[in-house]
């Protein structure tokens, strides 16, 4: 138990002068706070038994296990060779090496779909262009109008052809880079089919004056004349 101030002592009295409840005082007032503070030690690790050894840390192994790889996918020959050299000399383990190798089958199929996407894309917008061409809509044979009766006209321009091997290849040709979605070369195909099958009006002119004999009868010209006339 603490003892009470003196009444005439500075800490007895409040801030008005007046003498204070000694009853009332609370513990804080009277006497230093008397808890107690945390330990921050920590504990420390427990030593392996006599006789145990630690564990050991993760490392490459003698010889990687063939890795998991998507079908289609082949890991081997000096890529391999390559691979394993480097995962040894980081001393990387088989999960940790399994990791590498997805990470660059995923880089790679990235690096290849991104063009097989372009070109998708590309021959999806050239398609939207031709079918929407104002020009090729108007097109009309056999009683079919726009694209239908574009294809016609180039299918008579294949037949015009009169060889169907070359025909063929140039079609595979088409379809690998997909100029055949392309509305310019479709328009040009159109164009060139119309030469190719429309009829043409010859018109009749005079005779030639040098099938003519002097004396008004026809005559075939001379071997001279067909080399040399025009």
């Amino acid at each position: 138990m603490t003892d009470a101030p003196l009444a005439n002592a500075p800490e007895a009295r409040t801030e008005t002068g007046e003498i204070k409840d000694v009853s009332t005082t609370t513990p804080s007032e009277s006497s230093p706070s008397t808890t107690p503070t945390t330990s921050t030690e920590t504990t420390p690790a427990t030593p392996p038994k006599e006789g145990e050894k630690p564990p050991e840390a993760a490392k490459a192994p003698e010889k990687y296990e063939d890795f998991k790889l998507p079908d289609g996918v082949e890991l081997k020959g000096e890529q391999l060779t390559v691979a394993t050299a480097l995962f040894k000399e980081m001393n990387l383990p088989q999960g940790e090496a399994q990791k590498l190798v997805d990470f660059h089958v995923a880089q790679v199929k990235a690096a290849l779909d991104a063009p097989a996407q372009a070109l998708k894309d590309m021959r999806a917008d050239w398609q939207s262009k031709t079918n929407a061409d104002p020009d090729l809509a108007k097109v009309a044979v056999d009683g079919k109008t726009g694209m239908d009766a574009v294809k016609i006209n180039i299918a008579k321009l294949y037949s015009a052809v009169g060889n169907e091997s070359l025909v063929n290849e140039f079609k595979e040709i088409m379809n690998l880079t997909g100029v055949g979605d392309n509305r310019a070369f479709i328009s040009v195909l159109n164009k060139l089919a119309g030469f190719v099958i429309e009829g043409k009006h010859v018109t009749g002119g005079q005779p030639s004056p040098h099938g003519q004999s002097p004396g008004g009868r026809a005559e075939a010209p001379s071997a001279a004349q067909a080399l040399y006339l025009t």
